[in-house]
């Protein structure tokens, strides 16, 4: 539990803590990576299974940032940083909700969306596009690919809890 009451917002709490942390920590990804979990109230209460989300991003930074955030918030947070390495966990963890970036070596984000489309065990789980692409065919496309929703980055780490909550 942080030491401040109420927090003004998630950025707020994000970098108080990183500011209170050791000076050997240089760098906000090793903060992000190695840092103890942000908790407070909206976590999960006892003997409740937290949301597990699967972020299928190629971006070290921009998937730390994601996992520390939504982590704050009570869910539960996978990595994969390749479209392989994420059909490999969806299938084997089975989430609630599947994050997903567009562009990335290997596999693409459109190619995974049709790919996860056709797994028994996810076929109907929810994703939504994370990506910083202006193109409105990627929307278009990511929509085609059976991907539920689009959220534009860069993301908005006091709102995107609630953008993700309302695809559950």
């Amino acid at each position: 539990m942080l030491s401040q009451e109420y927090p003004s917002t998630r950025s707020d709490v994000v970098l108080r803590e990183y500011a209170t942390t050791n000076s050997s920590q240089k760098n906000f990804t090793e903060f992000l990576w190695y840092a103890p979990n942000i908790e407070d109230d909206n976590g999960t209460l006892e003997g409740e299974r937290a949301v597990k989300i699967l972020y299928i991003e190629d971006d070290l930074n921009n998937a730390l940032l994601m996992k520390r955030v939504l982590e704050a918030d009570g869910f539960s947070v996978s990595l994969a940083p390749s479209g392989n390495v994420g059909l490999d966990k969806a299938n084997r963890e089975h989430p609630d909700l599947i994050l997903l970036d567009i562009y990335m070596p290997g596999l693409n984000g459109h190619e995974v969306a049709r790919k996860l489309r056709q797994m028994d065990d996810v076929k109907d789980t929810p994703i939504l596009v994370i990506s910083a692409s202006p193109n409105s065919d990627d929307k278009r496309l990511s929509q085609e690919m059976g991907c539920n929703g689009y959220i534009s980055k860069p993301i908005d780490i006091d709102r995107i809890s609630s953008q993700v909550a309302a695809y559950l």
